[in-house]
């Protein structure tokens, strides 16, 4: 539904000296579909014939006029879809819509106000008729009903013409809430079209390492090794996919369960040891385009401890700490306790393949990170949360 952009009218109401402004159909409104145009002309013919008057109508008003939107199929009735009569002349209708209430004039002749009404030279000269609102309170129009000649229209009736304004009512606003529901599946779609396009790229990524790692392979233990190592990449990439699917924000998640379930994953299926994982994180909220590349940041920084690092550490442990600062800062501090990388590492010169991939998202980014070496293994980068 596009951005409502509001009308107003002035409409001339009973014992009133000023013209009363109402809100009326603002331009973002959905239009009535023909369905409902074919629901509403037969709720017209049923009450016309029900109360045995010549007129029943639907009127829409806008903004210097009042319209016919539809009108009864009955002998004698005087009013056609589309005709309309100008505001301000003291219509029946005016009063409904400046008063938001029921208007019931059982004789205008006997009435100094509405003997001169518009009305008066089709011969309508009795009227009931009910406000039809919008679901945020813009006048629609009303549902009215005219006769020929004095009715005092029973207590049933008035029920009866109740029940239907309130069906017509429920239309309006259902198809309201369908545009809204559109707007949002329409959104929500080009998140997910955007998610996937992303998902997609990640998993280019992921086939390019298959294909240069694979040129690595010399045995079947090399193959499991390396395999593993693209699993855990996968697992990154799948489970921010799934939450995002199970959140209600479909743009951002927790980083805490985020990289909690993503280590406790890795830990689970790589080490055989009894490896003490502490993730101490707030529950900070992370949109999905920089969630991925820190998580898989972190995947590659876990799978190489765990591989590598604890050979002969009797209690080795790993922390991820994550904080954010008053600048809207992400600051994520990743240590073990192993036996840290080799004399005269240098992560800026290194070729291997995990430290490009996380050479690669550090600048993904836009960061920074800074390695301390021994005793453990070390690292810290930040990210601007935007």
């Amino acid at each position: 539904m596009s951005v409502n952009k509001n009308q107003y009218s002035k409409v001339k109401v009973e014992k009133e000296a000023a013209r009363i402004i109402v809100p009326i159909t603002s331009l973002g409104k959905p239009e009535i579909p023909d369905d409902v145009q074919v629901k509403w002309q037969k709720i017209l013919d049923l009450i016309a014939e029900l109360l045995h008057v010549p007129s029943a109508l639907i009127m829409k008003l806008k903004k210097d006029r009042i319209e016919v939107y539809a009108s009864s199929h009955t002998k004698g009735n005087p009013y056609h879809k589309n005709d309309s009569e100008v505001l301000g002349l003291g219509l029946y209708c005016e009063t409904v819509v400046g008063k938001r209430r029921d208007l019931l004039v059982k004789n205008a002749l006997e009435s100094e106000y509405w003997k001169s009404n518009p009305d008066i030279k089709l011969n309508m000269i009795s009227y009931l008729g009910f406000p039809i609102t919008w679901n945020d309170g813009e006048i629609f129009g009303t549902f009215c009903v005219l006769d020929n000649k004095e009715n005092e229209y029973s207590k049933l009736y008035i029920d009866i013409l109740q029940e239907f304004k309130s069906i017509i009512e429920s239309d309006l606003n259902q198809l309201t809430l369908y545009e809204e529901l559109k707007d949002k599946l329409t959104n929500t779609d080009l998140i997910v079209r955007e998610i996937h396009h992303r998902i997609k790229n990640h998993f280019n990524v992921l086939i390019s390492s298959i294909r240069l790692q694979s040129k690595q392979i010399n045995n079947e233990s090399e193959f499991l090794s390396i395999l593993g190592d693209i699993t855990h990449r996968i697992t990154a990439i799948s489970l921010i996919h799934e939450k995002l699917y199970m959140s209600k924000d479909t743009s951002s998640i927790s980083i805490k369960d985020y990289i909690t379930e993503l280590c406790g994953h890795i830990d689970s299926n790589l080490t055989k040891s009894d490896i003490n994982l502490i993730v101490d994180a707030n529950d900070i909220i992370v949109n999905q385009e920089q969630m991925l590349p820190i998580g898989l940041i972190i995947a590659e920084l876990t799978t190489n401890s765990i591989k590598y690092a604890f050979h002969s550490i009797e209690r080795p442990y790993i922390k991820i700490k994550i904080s954010s600062t008053s600048l809207k800062r992400l600051s994520i501090h990743y240590e073990d306790n192993g036996v840290g990388l080799p004399e005269g590492f240098d992560f800026e010169s290194s070729n291997s393949f995990g430290m490009l991939i996380i050479k690669s998202l550090i600048k993904q980014l836009n960061s920074e990170m800074k390695i301390i070496n021994k005793p453990g293994f070390n690292c810290k980068f930040s990210v601007q949360i935007y």
